[in-house]
């Protein structure tokens, strides 16, 4: 993905306001936006960009609620960057702005790194709102145009870009053959899963599935793959329907929208449609476990049924008779708990993500409660325990078809692997860091936003200067990205997977 040091606001801003801060001004907070190719000056601008002391723009995070929940280091390095006078520090001040108005959530300014960047997609979708603003132009009419034809539609449009065509249900997206793909939803159920902005600000919750999450912020931020992610869902009627490329297994979410009984704090904060795909990825791999335990069960009652046929010792016989037994019981058990409103039995799963059996090949499963019990993770739903107990990189890559290339450390064929900095767009690229002692992550370098243990989306760049570096973003935060070299990532990282957009 080619990276722009600056885009047009962003230029007059640095060429232009920061002249402007030295003469006494009087805009008030709606001044702030101007018109459609000038915007963003006034108090707060001058505030940050005349390089204040901390407290300066401590004072003004606590002064308009923006300090309640961060961390001294997340507040630290939202100082810093206040204080730069840059590109960065106008994303940072637009973002605040779309944070206030509750457009989206406060955890888009934590887990910034003091010397990183706004994710380009993020940023772009930023630019977008206020210019909309300024010109007095609704901004969903910006967001998804109404075009005439599909040929206007794909001549205004970039790859990624969504819009609706005359005469059309559903909304189309340009895919990377710029083509008009069409989705299976229509303009307003496309515009409540995916708000502008807020479709890229996604952040990690009290589950531990930053592999999943990292895998489809990659996804989503790279326009060549993105209608991937989109083709998950279908529009019924108020409902949607949400299926992965590899499964079977659909989910329905009524009215498009999560279920009054999910545990909110284990699910991402960010766009609805975001949301509805991590609950749903959950219950898919749950059904691929509930598969694999029926095709073992069935397998190994058929085999215990023909020797028991076929036995002659009345001890070999008596003993068949007591595990066909035993197993018709334990399913029945498992099976009037499947029934019932709140299923509790999951199974364990192997490093391939096969369920745990025993010597016969018949699944194990346990009661979901009893794990909190001995982990301190508890489930109020079987699901979240499935996408919920770690996972691999290439697992999600693998959901939607692609091949996968990995490597398992840091050295000359991993830098390769991952190295596409003339054509970034065509991969995927995710990176896993070291392990720690502990289970949880445990910080590395905050500055870089970097922890044990955890997985991220990572995008090559090359900057103004020629320099070859990377966009690592944590899950944490995906509005955000560490900017690093490639000696940088080899402090921290031990694994890579990367795959060619298809």
């Amino acid at each position: 993905m080619q990276i722009s040091s600056t885009n047009n606001i962003n230029k007059i801003i640095d060429n232009k306001h920061i002249q402007q801060t030295k003469q006494p001004q009087t805009e008030t907070a709606n001044d702030r936006v101007t018109s459609g190719s000038e915007k963003i000056s006034g108090s707060l601008w001058r505030a940050m960009t005349q390089k204040i002391d901390p407290c300066g723009a401590r004072s003004y995070l606590l002064k308009e609620g923006l300090m309640i929940g961060l961390n001294p280091s997340d507040v630290k390095n939202l100082v810093k960057v206040m204080e730069k006078g840059s590109v960065e520090t106008s994303n940072i001040e637009m973002l605040f702005g779309l944070v206030k108005d509750g457009d989206v959530s406060k955890r888009t300014i934590k887990f910034i790194c003091s010397e990183g960047m706004m994710s380009e997609s993020m940023e772009k979708d930023i630019v977008m709102i206020y210019e909309a603003k300024a010109d007095g132009v609704d901004v969903n009419e910006r967001y998804v145009p109404q075009r005439a034809n599909k040929d206007e539609a794909l001549a205004k449009s970039e790859v990624g870009d969504v819009f609706a065509v005359d005469g059309e249900k559903n909304v189309f997206i340009k895919n990377k053959d710029g083509e008009a793909e069409p989705l299976k939803m229509d303009r307003d159920m496309y515009l409540s899963l995916f708000p502008a902005a807020e479709r890229f600000a996604s952040a990690q919750n009290k589950a531990g599935d930053c592999y999943y999450l990292s895998a489809i912020n990659a996804m989503m931020d790279n326009p060549n793959s993105r209608a991937g992610v989109l083709q998950c869902f279908e529009q019924d009627g108020n409902s949607v329907k949400v299926k992965f490329p590899d499964s079977d297994y659909e989910y329905v979410a009524e009215d498009a929208k999560l279920p009054q009984n999910v545990e909110k704090k284990k699910i991402l904060t960010g766009a609805t449609g975001l949301q509805l795909l991590e609950h749903a990825f959950g219950f898919k791999e749950e059904s691929n476990a509930i598969k694999q335990y029926q095709e073992g069960y069935d397998k190994a009652m058929s085999s215990l049924h023909e020797q028991l046929a076929s036995a002659t010792d009345k001890d070999i016989k008596n003993d068949l008779e007591r595990q066909i037994a035993d197993y018709e019981l334990s399913n029945k058990t498992f099976e009037t708990d499947r029934a019932s409103k709140n299923p509790k039995m999951v199974f364990d799963r192997d490093g391939d993500r096969n369920i745990v059996t025993d010597k016969n090949g018949v699944g194990i499963f346990r009661n979901v409660d009893n794990i909190g019990k001995t982990t301190g993770m508890y489930y109020k739903n079987t699901a979240d325990y499935y996408r919920s107990e770690g996972g691999f990189l290439d697992t999600v890559f693998e959901n939607f078809g692609y091949n996968v290339d990995y490597a398992e450390d840091c050295g000359e064929e991993a830098k390769k692997m991952i190295g596409h900095f003339d054509d970034a767009d065509s991969y995927l690229i995710l990176g896993g860091t070291k392990s720690g002692r502990s289970p949880f992550e445990k910080k590395l370098d905050r500055s870089m936003s970097m922890y044990t243990g955890h997985a991220y989306r990572i995008i090559p760049f090359r900057d103004s200067n020629g320099n070859e570096l990377f966009r690592v973003s944590n899950p944490w935060n995906g509005s955000h990205d560490a900017v690093m070299s490639f000696v940088d990532m080899s402090k921290y990282f031990t694994q890579f997977s990367c795959v060619k957009v298809k």
